[in-house]
């Protein structure tokens, strides 16, 4: 028998309701469908923030589970615990700082998944801001990140083109777990693992989720320490991949090493070059919040 639910739609929270809001309100149109549920973990530390999350889930999306994690599970054990307790055949993570780039792309990718033959996994742009009512700026042109994916993933444990797990949805038998010894690398080293497998795959080159760079986000949390960290877990990710998986991403010590970084580096900024400049040609389009900033959302 089929699974009835097409997509689970997976929301970790912590200590920001107002993200919640905005993005269950672009949820909206799936409110009545059956075959799509919505989870929402909470590890806030703050009552009045969980209490929060929890009403503007009630409001926007009746049928959304609520569940505030006692005692919290952190941000890797909140993940996988949604994967873990979802119904649907497809799973879509969404961080609290993103969320859907117009009110029917949710809808579209559910009339997708629903078809004869769906994609195992679909790969969104991802476009960022650090100011809801500026321009969001394209993270890495779309062209690039399907190569990446379907030819060379090994490539995401050095640049990760895709952005956070909002733009992937996957199938939930390649979707497998986050790797709660990573802090860094914790995202990468999932899609390494799932686009290895070489899935079926769909990139839209023009539905977007938006991401709001915010100052007390998990990235900007371990900032000031990345460069241990990054050492540490790349020592690690040696021994849990093996020789045959790290030859493409850690490079030789000797010249010709570092002269492959030089030209990576190059092109990699190149590429971002480009990503700039398409994102200031849809800037217009998309750069400020439709559905109410942090305040509006705040007094609902």
């Amino acid at each position: 028998m089929p699974n009835a639910v097409v997509l689970s739609i997976l929301l970790p929270a912590y200590n920001y309701p107002e993200g919640i809001a905005r993005t269950l309100t672009t949820l909206s149109t799936l409110r009545d469908r059956k075959d799509v549920e919505v989870l929402i973990y909470d590890d806030s530390s703050n009552t009045q923030a969980a209490e929060a999350i929890r009403v503007h889930a009630a409001r926007a999306f009746p049928r959304a589970s609520y569940r505030r994690n006692t005692p919290p599970l952190g941000a890797p054990g909140n993940w996988n615990r949604l994967l873990a307790d979802a119904r649907g055949r497809h799973l879509w993570l969404i961080h609290h700082d993103e969320w859907p780039g117009d009110r029917h792309l949710a809808e579209d990718l559910v009339r997708t998944l629903e078809g004869e033959a769906p994609p195992d996994v679909i790969v969104l742009g991802c476009r960022a801001t650090r100011d809801v009512h500026k321009a969001f700026k394209l993270h890495f042109p779309m062209s690039w990140v399907g190569r990446v994916v379907k030819d060379y993933p090994h490539y995401l444990l050095r640049r990760n083109v895709i952005g956070a797990p909002s733009m992937v949805v996957a199938n939930r038998s390649l979707y497998g777990s986050f790797d709660a010894r990573l802090r860094w690398y914790v995202d990468v080293e999932l899609y390494y693992r799932m686009f290895r497998q070489q899935p079926k795959l769909v990139v839209l080159h023009d539905r977007f989720v938006l991401s709001l760079i915010r100052q007390d986000s998990i990235t900007a949390e371990v900032r000031p320490e990345i460069a241990a960290l990054r050492s540490a877990e790349k020592d690690y990710l040696r021994n849990k991949l093996g020789p045959t998986d790290r030859s493409d991403w850690i490079t030789r010590p000797d010249w010709t090493g570092r002269l492959a970084r030089a030209a990576e580096q190059g092109v990699w900024m190149v590429a971002r070059g480009v990503a700039s400049l398409l994102g200031s040609f849809g800037s217009k389009k998309i750069g400020a919040v439709p559905f109410g900033d942090d305040a509006s959302l705040t007094k609902r």
